[in-house]
């Protein structure tokens, strides 16, 4: 008969005791989180380079833009210019649909049921120097982004009137310059320039001194003064920098835009080639709080977010040759990395000085 070993004394000296990691059960553990983590990266497309670049954003949807072309037989209504609506996604361009005879500088609710533009029943003519577009507002189709009715809300008169800005409730905005000097410097004084609202019952008033007027919420906008963003809170009447720069140096050809959501605010300064984007913090805190902006080396005048807040489209020039041949064009810009997308839009059949981008929906 065998005799029966002493399971100690049988043991190897050179053997180690288990450790607690060997156990079944940490083992059975580890192996659920590492399929778990697989899981994980393969769903948010972090598995592997392919699969990141499958699951890139690609821009999408509607963009109004205001155009002349240089071939009169593409006018809609002769020596005047009109709107328009470029499909991202398709490439199309065509007229915006519905509303008056003829509509420029169109801009939306953020909720895409309003719209809000200058336009008339009678297009003006060379001789007709008494022109004076309407102001609108308008009901659209979210879906389509069709305007479906229409009804003028003031005949306001001045020298130049911009781009409006409309809330979710009907609210009016837009910015006036009620005359140019001699030399037309005063175009280039952005205090000089006066924001005026339309309330839902079309009551006219005028808020405050500045230009580019936009809606962050249904009591709050942003805009412009010479020496930086602001943003006028009109329960109270007040207004606040966002962002002040030295004195002079927001102009006309600055322009400003603001993301669906508030949360990306950009400005152009085409002297300098330069876009600036930063974001807002917090909206809701007694001081509202504003990340540094950064840079995006470009030289444009107009800029617009795109509805999913993942690229920023920038009406492009040849800043070196703007007053022969500025090559206008739509740039494409990814909000996170900064860097260009492959797309371009050429707009280099229309007139250059009288083109405005105004939404993205």
């Amino acid at each position: 008969m065998n005799p029966v070993q002493n399971p100690v004394e049988a043991a190897s000296p050179m053997q180690e005791p288990k450790r607690w990691w060997d156990h079944p059960v940490v083992l059975m553990l580890t192996g659920v989180l590492v399929i778990a983590g697989a899981v994980y990266l393969y769903s948010h497309g972090l598995f592997n380079p392919l699969q990141r670049a499958a699951k890139a954003p690609t821009p999408t949807g509607k963009m109004f833009l205001t155009l002349y072309p240089k071939d009169d037989a593409l006018v809609k209504n002769p020596t005047f210019t009109e709107g328009y609506v470029y499909d991202v996604d398709s490439g199309d361009l065509s007229f915006v649909e519905g509303g008056p005879a003829y509509s420029e500088q169109h801009a939306f609710s953020n909720n895409n049921r309003l719209v809000t533009f200058f336009g008339g029943d009678v297009a003006p003519t060379d001789t007709d120097d008494t022109f004076n577009a309407f102001m609108y507002r308008a009901v659209a189709d979210p879906n389509t982004l069709a305007i479906v009715r229409a009804e003028p809300v003031s005949d306001f008169a001045a020298y130049a009137k911009h781009v409006p800005s409309i809330s979710n409730t009907g609210a009016i905005l837009f910015s006036s310059l009620s005359e140019a000097s001699a030399d037309n410097s005063v175009i280039t004084r952005v205090n000089d320039w006066t924001i005026h609202l339309i309330d839902e019952s079309n009551a006219l008033t005028d808020v405050v001194n500045g230009t580019y007027p936009k809606w962050v919420d249904e009591n709050r906008f942003v805009f412009l003064k010479n020496d930086g963003i602001y943003y006028y809170d009109l329960a109270a009447s007040e207004e606040a920098p966002l962002l002040r720069l030295e004195s002079g140096a927001i102009t006309s050809n600055t322009k400003l835009s603001v993301s669906p959501t508030g949360r990306y605010i950009a400005w152009t300064d085409f002297d300098n080639e330069m876009l600036y984007i930063f974001e807002v913090i917090d909206w809701n805190a007694d001081d509202v709080l504003v990340w540094e902006p950064y840079t995006i080396s470009v030289a444009g005048f107009w800029s617009v977010f795109s509805p999913d807040e993942e690229f920023i489209a920038v009406q492009a020039v040849d800043a070196d040759a703007i007053a022969t041949a500025p090559n206008p064009r739509l740039e494409f810009y990814r909000l996170d990395t900064r860097e260009r997308y492959p797309l371009e839009v050429s707009l280099d059949a229309f007139e250059q000085e009288y083109m405005f981008v105004t939404d993205w929906r």
